[in-house]
């Protein structure tokens, strides 16, 4: 009978349930689709330079991780839908239903909607995993084949996570519903107005948040963290005592609280604030933090894919090691073959640089080599006259610094000899990390004549490959290396201390990571937003009726249809809006602080254009999902107080 009783309360409590149903589909949805990656009957035909078993396996752990925000929107709506149905569950036991029932059939209840949620889901979950998976293929560069796929050890992943979710939630309300005693299970919509009397706390912690933030906002760029800090506390202060605020306006100022219906929504939005103040910080704060996740993914996503073609440009480097005729040796006679390489030669100039109290020397490189490198890379090679040097710059040098040390350096003293350069012999095209020695982030390039008098330092080894590498000749590569390095070690020249960056290895992990990062971000902003909006939505939904019986007697005393509705609108665009702004003001600021302190990382492997770009169409994306949201709550909340 009781599980009789479960099933027809959800059914007459579905549209009570909708947008929590339509959000918790869609979260549901999106686990499914990054948890079929890790499944064992999942395969991606990609190129063989990639191995993604370590993106898969990280993305299953912080899928886990993320969903599990989940708890919280679930246990929100459980404690909504018990508040607005005390009533209906005191009349239960009026009639003789024990607590303990009562709490067990509205688990029932909530199961059965969160297992229909699950089977939905799943179905839409298989469609997200085609489109997870072109994304992947697309990033990789290949060919995208759309099919429908059920994996069972995955359908049974997500089964057993968000039921066993709804238990944990199910057990507490069950223990909740079970203490609350019956007279308040009657009186609980009774609200009680702030009392002016107790203003002194309220005013102190309005004042001392607003400094708080006041001062966080000014050096949040020279203290973030501290300022990052500094605002959520505040944010929490304001929120609590800006009701106190509100009451003053409603008792101060009664031009306006008289002002057409402003005295209806003034009270209702004083209460709910005092009553919502932590709710309403979280919200603004988890906003903030999906609309964040929405614009930096993307960047630090094209950060590290542009960072991998500035960091390594051929396809096998090696510096600070000797002796590379058996290295040669392996891998041009292996199924790759050697395309072109270099064996480039450093001189010690006697040049030293200060940094940060020590001295670091400036080494030299022959124009022969330097053009040869040039070549390999893809670059015209450069002339120099007699008695003239030019500068390999890293390519995040700013012109600002190149301008100061043109200054100091516009000639230089090698072995008694002077050199002379100019602005255009400043090169910036990135040829690998790995050619300075840090932390000196230029080279001099001087005529091979030049450098037969100087002394070498280093030898380094480049090489471009006939055939691409795949990743398990790479790791084979990788492995031969490392024992080359041993074996070197009680030589007269050692390589233990050499640095080895296959191409095909860096591109794996980058590319790896860039996925990660992109899919994960984005995945956490959408929970996020979901969960702000949805629990917005709920809260809205609900106070509609608890306030059905005050909009009946405000048209029986005369208000018109059309003023209820303009008075509805402005207490959901209330609540919808003051969690926005904050959000947006400190995602703009922590975006404007984000780009001055990286300008020249986002310029080399992003661009400034692809910068702002994406950050418009994040908040437009994120604006359009808010829009829709509260058009869908103003009229379930006109349909149900009209009804």
């Amino acid at each position: 009978m009781y599980i009789n009783l479960s099933i027809r309360n959800a059914r007459r409590s579905l549209k009570d349930y909708i947008i929590y149903i339509v959000t918790l589909v869609l979260c549901v949805s999106l686990f499914y689709a990054f948890m079929s990656l890790s499944s064992s009957e999942y395969s991606l035909k990609v190129s063989d330079r990639y191995n993604l078993d370590s993106m898969y396996l990280y993305i299953k752990y912080s899928t886990y991780i993320i969903t599990v925000s989940m708890f919280f929107l679930i246990s929100y709506v459980n404690k909504y839908m018990i508040n607005r149905r005390k009533r209906e569950f005191a009349n239960y036991v009026l009639l003789g239903m024990e607590q303990k029932t009562v709490a067990k059939m509205f688990y029932l209840e909530t199961l059965l909607v969160g297992t229909v949620c699950i089977a939905i889901g799943i179905v839409f979950g298989s469609i997200f995993s085609q489109i997870l998976s072109a994304i992947i293929l697309l990033t990789l560069g290949n060919s995208v084949t759309f099919r429908i796929v059920f994996y069972l050890d995955t359908i049974i992943i997500t089964v057993v996570f968000f039921i066993m979710l709804f238990t944990i939630i199910g057990l507490y309300n069950t223990r909740v519903l079970y203490k609350i005693k019956l007279i308040d299970m009657f009186n609980d919509h009774k609200k009680v107005e702030i009392n002016l009397s107790s203003g002194l706390l309220y005013k102190i912690t309005f004042i001392v948040s607003l400094v708080v933030f006041i001062i966080s906002m000014i050096n949040i760029k020279k203290y973030m963290t501290y300022s990052i800090i500094g605002i959520i506390v505040s944010s929490y202060g304001l929120f609590f005592s800006i009701s106190y605020v509100l009451l003053i306006i409603k008792h101060k100022c009664v031009s306006f609280k008289y002002k057409n219906m402003n005295i209806f929504i003034l009270g209702d939005l004083l209460f709910k604030i005092r009553s919502n103040s932590f709710a309403i910080a979280n919200v603004t704060l988890c906003l903030f933090t999906s609309i964040g996740l929405f614009v930096i993914t993307p960047i630090l996503s094209g950060w590290a894919t542009g960072y991998l073609d500035y960091r390594i440009k051929y396809d096998i480097s090696i510096a600070h090691g000797y002796g590379y005729r058996d290295v040669y040796r392996y891998v041009n006679e292996s199924e790759v073959g050697i395309k072109d390489s270099c064996l480039l030669e450093k001189y010690i100039t006697g040049i030293e640089e200060s940094h940060r109290g020590r001295r670091f020397p400036v080494v030299a490189i022959g124009l022969d080599d330097y053009n040869h490198m040039r070549r390999m890379a893809g670059y015209e090679e450069i002339q120099l006259k007699e008695n003239e040097y030019a500068l390999q710059w890293a390519g995040e040098a700013k012109k600002e610094t190149l301008d100061k040390y043109l200054i100091n350096n516009y000639n230089i003293k090698i072995n008694q000899k002077v050199y002379k350069t100019n602005i255009e012999k400043c090169y910036t095209e990135s040829l690998g990390t790995r050619l300075y020695e840090y932390p000196v982030e230029h080279l001099i390039i001087l005529k091979d004549k030049h450098c037969e008098s100087l002394d070498i330092v280093a030898v380094d080894f480049y090489a471009n490959t006939k055939k691409e590498m795949s990743y398990e000749f790479a790791r084979h590569l990788k492995d031969y290396l490392t024992k080359w390095k041993k074996n070197s070690i009680n030589s007269d020249k050692p390589t233990n201390k050499a640095i080895i960056r296959i191409k095909t290895f860096e591109a794996n992990t980058i590319t790896g990571l860039t996925l990660a990062i992109k899919t994960q971000g984005i995945y956490a902003g959408v929970i996020l937003l979901m969960v702000c909006l949805t629990i917005l939505a709920l809260q809205q939904l609900s106070d509609s009726y608890e306030h059905k019986q005050r909009f009946k007697v405000m048209q029986k005393l005369g208000v018109d249809k059309r003023d209820i509705r303009k008075i509805i609108i402005k207490q959901i665009a209330f609540y919808f809006v003051v969690p926005i702004i904050p959000a947006i003001i400190g995602i703009s600021i922590f975006v404007r602080c984000f780009y001055n302190k990286y300008y020249e990382q986002v310029r080399l492997y992003f661009g400034s254009y692809e910068f702002f770009f994406n950050i418009l169409t994040s908040v437009l994306i994120v604006v359009i999902v808010y829009v829709s949201y509260f058009i869908a709550t103003y009229y379930g909340f006109r349909k149900n107080i009209e009804d």
